[in-house]
This record gives structure tokens, sequence and C-alpha cells, in this order.
């Protein structure tokens, strides 16, 4: 932890990505550039590392200086290195170079640059009538005037809307592969200084990279598969080179041995196929060892020799893992078989903790093992009114009972 922290924080050129994608993370919440990232800042001891880190405000000024700077490395880097692969691409004897003078060339490169920054970097119509202020006032004078000539549409206007030969040049140069490629390197450099890279430009950039790489692999795939896995094959010898390798004896392989091989096969051409007695098929009647005349043939080797078997799917993945590492297809595949067989574990255990719930839910709590009280009998405190009719049934019958209370009367 000590070392990366050191590292980290140091003030190398080497070192001003990471700890610009340090801050950024850091107090921007942005999605980090590197793995490690993350993983520096989450980790448990790093007690350090958080003590050299500014407060928001001074990070707000170190991330401003940081990308100013590193722009600007990378814009000089990249038009330094256009303008060399474009000179070497242009022909001495076809008149591109008169048509391309030099200060119409350094035009074309810039903008060219300013275009990768544009799509980089300036993804919204805002972005690009007010770019950041970590550019120098310099690009973004170009950026923002169109009829500046470094600029792309005013290069166009200027140089090529009236001249079709150089239009034709210029974009025969740059369809060129070797440009194309450098051109989405660039593209790419920006991107990464620009941050907040998303998954869809990641996947872009991958694929791209692949297909730059494929294209010599598709022709020798079989080839490069055996150098991978026997480098010490004979019969692969005058074979090409493979490209990804990464062993140092297939990379120093010598450019001259195809030749040597290509000169050695006339001469062998002509000793098989001048002397009879060497051609196949043919033996002489004459000689005692016939059969061990024939055997010895290279020509009859070459035709009775067992064919070699196709590789097993073990062995052939074995090689893939070399050749593509993680990006391997048996590999994605049994990552995400993997992937699966573990969700539906989770979910056989989620279903068997939602059942084992419910049981527990519906077993007895033992409440009503207690013991009952004794039964009480109620009183009414208040006399409940009776209906009128009951009153009035109640009147009748007390004066169907009622006693005699008169007096008796005597009439003489």
């Amino acid at each position: 932890m000590r070392k990366i922290i050191e590292l980290t924080m140091s003030d190398s050129s080497g070192k001003l990505m990471w700890k610009l994608d340090l801050l950024e993370v850091k107090f921007h919440n942005a999605s980090p550039r590197y793995r490690n990232t993350k993983k520096l800042l989450g980790a448990r001891h790093n007690e350090k590392l958080m003590k050299k880190l500014p407060n928001a405000n001074e990070a707000e000024n170190q991330i401003h200086q940081l990308k100013h700077e590193i722009f600007g490395k990378k814009y000089h880097a990249c038009v330094k290195k256009l303008h060399r692969e474009t000179k070497k691409l242009l022909k001495p004897n076809s008149g591109s170079k008169d048509i391309l003078e030099p200060e119409i060339l350094d035009k074309l490169v810039v903008s060219r640059v300013i275009k990768a920054i544009t799509t980089a970097m300036l993804p919204t119509k805002q972005l690009k009538e007010n770019p950041p202020q970590y550019i120098p006032e310099e690009i973004r004078s170009i950026i923002t005037d169109k009829s500046h000539t470094s600029n792309p549409s005013g290069f166009f206007n200027t140089y090529c809307k009236d001249d079709k030969n150089r239009n034709k040049i210029i974009s025969n140069l740059f369809n060129k592969k070797s440009i194309k490629a450098f051109v989405s390197e660039m593209e790419w450099t920006f991107r990464v200084v620009r941050g907040n890279i998303t998954k869809q430009e990641k996947s872009l950039h991958q694929k791209s990279s692949k297909t730059e790489n494929s294209d010599s692999d598709n022709e020798n795939e079989d080839d490069e598969d055996n150098r991978i896995a026997y480098s010490s094959d004979s019969d692969l010898e005058s074979d090409e080179p493979a490209a990804h390798s990464k062993t140092s004896d297939v990379e120093s392989e010598p450019e001259s041995e195809p030749e040597s091989d290509s000169k050695s096969e006339p001469e062998s051409a002509t000793q098989k196929y001048n002397l009879p007695q060497l051609a196949t098929g043919y033996f002489s009647g004459g000689s005692d060892d016939d059969g061990s005349d024939i055997d010895e043939d290279q020509v009859v080797k070459s035709v009775t020799e067992r064919r070699k078997n196709r590789r097993g799917q073990r062995a052939r993945q074995k090689i893939w893992a070399q050749k593509y590492g993680k990006e391997a297809k048996h590999i994605k595949e049994e990552r995400t078989r993997l992937a699966s067989e573990r969700e539906q574990r989770q979910l056989e255990y989620e279903e068997r903790e939602r059942k084992r719930q419910m049981k527990r839910q519906a077993e007895p709590t033992g409440s009503n093992n207690q013991p009952l009280g004794d039964r009480s009998e109620k009183t009414a405190s208040v006399e409940e009114k009776l209906h009128p009719s009951w009153q009035a049934k109640k009147l009748a019958e007390k004066t169907i009972t009622a006693k005699f209370t008169g007096k008796k009367i005597r009439f003489d």
C-alpha cells in the first residue's frame, strides 16, 4: 500500500493521469479511468493517501492544472506524430508533395487533430461553442472560429473546395489503414483526458483495436496456434511469424528465412524433376534394393506421410486462452454459466428461507397454555328500560290481581 501511495502522489509525468483520476473519482464521483483507482480509495489502510489528498477547493485547482498540462502534452505529441506519418505516406514522384506544401501540410495536420478533439471531447453544441477552460486559448480559438485555416471547415473552404486534385490526395491519404488507426487512437487518447468514459465508448474502442489486429491473424490463424503451442515444430519454420506471440523466439525470427526457403525450392525442384530415378513412381528394375530406394525417396515420404490430426478441444482452448486471455469465447461462456448457476442457487435459497419463515409464523405461540381464572357473575349496575308494551302488560296484570280496598255499604 505504501508503494502505491508513493507512486500515486509523485509529480512525475507518467503518474499525472493517475493522480488526475484519483482526484476526479474522489471529488467529482466520476467513473474511473483505471481499475485500481477505486480499489485504492476504498482500501482499509489508506490513511496516508487521504492525508495527502487536498480539500475540495484545492482539488478543483489541481484538476484544472493537471488537465491543462496533460492536454498540452497529448496535443503536441499527436500533432508531431501525425505530421511524421503523413510525410511518410506522401509519394515523392507523384506530385503530392508539390500540391501539399509544408505550410498546407502543417495546417492539415492541425485541422485533423482539432477534428479528433471535437469528436472526442466536445460532443454537444454547447461545448463546441464554449470549450473547457483547461484547453489552451490558442486551440479554443481555432475550435470556435470556423473561418480559421486550421479549423476543419476553414481548411476545406480555403484549400480543398476549389481544388479537386488536392482534395482527392488528402482523402486518399487519410483513408490509409495506418492513418485511420492512428486517428482512432488519437481520439481515444483525448477521451481519456476528458474522463467519464462510457461503457459504449470502451466497447467501441476494444472492437476497433481487435479489428485492426485481427486482419493479419485471420489468414494464418492455424499457423499461429501451432507456434504458440509448439514453438519447436519443424513444419512451421517457414510460416509467417505470429503477430501476438509473447515469446522472444517468434519475435526474433529473421525475415531472411522465407527468402532462403524460396531460393532452395527451385534447386530441390531441379533435382527432383530432372533426374528420372528420383521421380514419383519410378524405380529401376536392375537394382537389388529397389524397396529401400522407394522408402528413402523424399517424394514418396511426403505422399505416404501420416497426416497430423486436428488438435482436441482442450488443446485448442488452451491455445485460445494464451492468445486472447479472458476474452476467449470458452472462458466467457464458462463465466456466464457459473454466474447463472450462482443466481439459480441464490433464488432457491431465498425460496427455502421464505418457506421457513412462513412455517415459523404458523407454529403455536404457547399463549393458550396458561390456566383460566374463575368466572364471575355479571351484575347490571343500571336497570335496563323496558319496552312500553311490556310496561303496559305488567300494569294490566297488576290491576287484575289487585285486592279490594273499598268500604262496604249496607242499605237498610
